[in-house]
């Protein structure tokens, strides 16, 4: 499952422990709250204020409190699905469209690399323009194969995120 868990309470006067501060940081951060102190790991007004704007922003409770299963929480947690949902999304599109230069581009310099012989199917290693020119096929098949797998990943991530935000 993807998405924002904590275990103790956050907010001042609480007992709130340092990895859940810390993710509760980097969550609010990610969704567009900027934070003084990332990596200080107590609740200090900078977390507070992200908090309650954050709340505030949903309509929620205004006290500055986060608890484990509360709404706070949960809110934070669908915001992030939605926002990764988003970017996974505008990531996918970018790369449809993008990568078949590039691949083209970077598939010739890291076939002539290995001297074609992946495109040949050949253990033999090809030099000078054979080998750039066998080496640009095999390369442009090798990224193209590697961006096939990387985007069918990104496409498993957003189907499950469209699923876990409805």
């Amino acid at each position: 499952m993807i998405g924002f868990k904590i275990n103790s309470d956050i907010g001042n006067s609480r007992d709130s422990r340092d990895e859940d501060v810390l993710n509760s940081r980097q969550a609010l951060s990610y969704l567009g709250y900027e934070d003084k102190n990332p990596d200080f790991v107590l609740v200090d007004s900078s977390l507070d204020k992200n908090i309650r704007s954050f709340q505030k922003s949903k309509g929620l409770k205004v006290d500055g409190f986060m608890s484990p299963g509360g709404e706070t929480e949960e809110q934070v947690d669908k915001s992030l699905k939605v926002k990764i949902l988003n970017d996974v999304s505008a990531l996918i599109k970018e790369r449809n469209k993008d990568n078949i230069k590039k691949w083209r581009e970077y598939g010739g310099v890291a076939g002539a690399a290995v001297g074609g012989s992946v495109a040949a199917g050949r253990t033999a290693i090809f030099t000078g323009p054979l080998g750039f020119y066998a080496g640009r096929e095999a390369g442009e098949k090798l990224y193209t194969f590697i961006d096939k797998l990387h985007t069918d990943e990104l496409e498993k991530l957003k189907d499950r995120l469209e699923q876990e935000t409805k």
